[in-house]
């Protein structure tokens, strides 16, 4: 995320690091794995340091669902979908490219699951590729309109 002219797309994995202050500007699509039961990350994206980070990248990636638009920690009752063990919250933007999917994964501690690699690989990365002389981002092939 701090170099999106080399990268397409992200997926940190029980990682809810600070907004980063001197970040370039351009929209990069992430997609973001807590786990439930992750001592390191308690509340997963119900928490205030979750809150600032899914503000950030909603802001960054200009998407009309916000942080408050869902509700956390609370079993699927307010999610885009659930999955398994995964419980999801989507944010789109206005074109409704995927910009933004945040993943609160049941009984998973603070670790990275080959689950979840698989997710990230196929239903997230493959979707997003990046023209290397003009940086657009392109989704399924279409560009994406950058806010």
């Amino acid at each position: 995320a701090y170099l999106p002219d080399l990268f397409a797309a992200a997926a940190p994995v029980s990682a809810l690091v600070d907004v980063p202050s001197n970040a370039p500007d351009s929209q990069i699509p992430i997609l973001s794995f807590i786990g439930e039961a992750d001592n390191s990350n308690k509340g997963a994206f119900g928490a205030e340091k979750a809150q600032k980070l899914v503000d950030y990248w909603c802001a960054r990636n200009d998407t009309v669902e916000q942080w408050d638009d869902y509700t956390y920690m609370d079993g699927g009752q307010n999610c885009s979908s659930q999955e398994d063990l995964f419980t999801n919250y989507m944010f789109y933007n206005a074109d409704g490219v995927p910009m933004l999917r945040c993943v609160e994964v049941a009984t998973k501690t603070h670790a990275i699951w080959p689950s979840e690699c698989f997710e990230a690989w196929n239903e997230w990365f493959t979707h997003f590729t990046k023209d290397p002389d003009t940086g657009t981002l392109y989704y399924d092939g279409a560009a994406v309109n950058a806010n």
